[in-house]
């Protein structure tokens, strides 16, 4: 890609199989891009498992436009963090 994006939210399919396929994909093309997963639970086991794909933040639905504002400035706030770590000169 040559321009990621900001943020990428993903949202958990009901018992989707291939939830972990799209993950991975996502991680090795946007290895560096915050992610946050959505889903309807949230069983500590379900989370654990998701850990490997680096979320920034699992959410629980619903969540209110207070909670997602709050997610969103945190993770471009990093993102911004992040590039101005590779952008320094050795």
């Amino acid at each position: 890609m040559r321009r990621p994006p900001d943020i990428l939210v993903y949202e958990l399919g009901a018992e989707c199989a291939m939830d972990g396929g799209v993950l991975r994909l996502l991680r090795r093309i946007c290895p560096d891009v915050p992610l946050v997963i959505v889903g309807e639970g949230g069983s500590l086991e379900v989370q654990r498992r998701l850990q490997e794909f680096r979320p920034i933040f699992f959410a629980i639905h619903p969540m209110d436009q207070a909670e997602w504002r709050d997610v969103v400035r945190a993770a471009t706030a990093s993102r911004t963090r992040g590039s101005a770590n590779d952008t320094r000169q050795d």
